[in-house]
């Protein structure tokens, strides 16, 4: 154990007045021992005794000891391996009465819990003040306070400082957490808005904890969009082709999925399902076109609305391609073909394969100009079944 003290006089060991008329009567017997043998040590530096095998001691016990010396302002615990203590002097002796002081005021049972569950921490005037204020000024009663101190010492472990306990008590004041009912509703919604965003970064391969926007967001899913924690992350999946997903870009398949009254995981996964139908739906109509590319989010729009609002058979669109194939401007052609079929009130390809529009439209081949081809390509049982065909 080391004792340390700045200016050391050997031979005498001096007291002040003050620990023997404001501390020596109402501290523990044992206390007040292992605080005067100490303190001769730091002034004999020559004088080499152990003090726990002098008063039969043990190390815990050393430690509240001092602990309670620290709280009175008299001394501070440098470290606790090995024990290394710092007396304070007189001035700040005198200074440092303060936590006494409002041990023994109306808040005396906030700044006890305190130091209770930081027992080798001195804490100064201006922090113990602020505690206070999480009672006087915030309006925080005592028992939302205990839980709150607890709940930063989960979070952040024993080296959480008061302005971070700060933070977090405006934070609740504002959100009208006053009392341990509410705050132990605020922290379960909270835990389970951690939970779900973390979650979705999960199946975003990134590991680390979720931001104030991104949490957010969540917010605005479940709480406004009605959405819940299983379709959220059902939506997660048509992030897979992002080259780099996020809470943005999940934010709009949601919004998509709310426009389209999907925000039950059902409904979700039964829009999903028929995206991805018709996704693969306008991939073959491009390969039957022979347009080398992807669709777009506005083709793959318009092919929806044929489906869905025009009630045009996937097979007719499907013929629609073969038969744009060659011509200029293909997918414009398309159009022309199904718009031409429901004017006529023909959904079904065998109406449309003998009603197809004889267009002025210009081949890209080398002969000049022809009409689009009519091969009737045959379709395999899984193509049609691919885009929701009963065979």
């Amino acid at each position: 154990m080391i004792f340390v003290r700045d200016n050391d006089v050997a031979g005498s060991t001096p007291v002040d007045n003050i620990f023997i008329i404001k501390h020596m009567f109402s501290a523990p017997e044992e206390y007040v021992k292992i605080y005067l043998f100490a303190l001769m040590q730091s002034y004999n530096t020559a004088i080499d005794m152990d003090m726990m095998s002098s008063f039969s001691l043990d190390e815990q016990t050393v430690l509240d000891a001092f602990a309670y010396w620290q709280k009175m302002g008299l001394v501070e615990i440098i470290s606790t391996e090995p024990i290394k203590v710092v007396f304070k002097s007189q001035t700040m002796l005198r200074e440092n009465s303060v936590i006494p002081e409002i041990l023994m005021g109306k808040n005396g049972k906030i700044v006890e819990y305190l130091e209770k569950k930081f027992p080798l921490v001195q804490f100064s005037r201006s922090q113990i003040e602020k505690v206070t204020d999480w009672k006087d000024v915030f309006g925080l009663d005592e028992d939302c306070i205990f839980l709150l101190i607890d709940y930063c010492i989960k979070l952040k472990g024993k080296k959480v400082t008061i302005n971070y306990m700060d933070v977090v008590a405006k934070s609740w004041a504002d959100n009208g957490v006053l009392t341990r009912e509410s705050a132990e509703d605020y922290l379960k919604n909270y835990e389970e808005r951690i939970s779900g965003a973390t979650q979705i970064l999960k199946r975003f391969r990134v590991s680390r904890q979720p931001t104030e926007d991104e949490l957010a967001l969540y917010d605005k899913w479940t709480k406004q969009w009605g959405f819940d924690n299983e379709a959220i992350l059902m939506a997660c999946s048509e992030t897979t082709g992002a080259y780099k997903p996020s809470f943005a870009y999940l934010n709009s398949i949601l919004e998509t999925c709310r426009s389209n009254g999907a925000s039950s995981s059902e409904a979700v996964h039964e829009y999903l399902k028929n995206q991805d139908r018709l996704y693969e739906l306008a991939r073959l109509i491009f390969e039957r076109a022979n347009i080398k590319r992807t669709p777009t989010k506005t083709e793959r729009e318009q092919i929806n609305m044929w489906v869905n609002s025009w009630h045009m058979d996937s097979e007719v669109l499907l013929y629609a391609g073969e038969c744009a194939n060659g011509l200029s401007s293909p997918f414009a052609q398309i159009k022309k073909f199904v718009e031409y079929w429901h004017n006529m009130g023909i959904r079904t390809y065998s109406l449309a394969k003998n009603a197809k529009p004889e267009f002025n439209m210009t081949s890209t081949k080398n002969n000049g100009s022809q009409t689009g081809r009519t091969s009737k390509k045959k379709y395999t049982d899984d193509e049609l079944r691919a885009f929701g065909i009963d065979v």
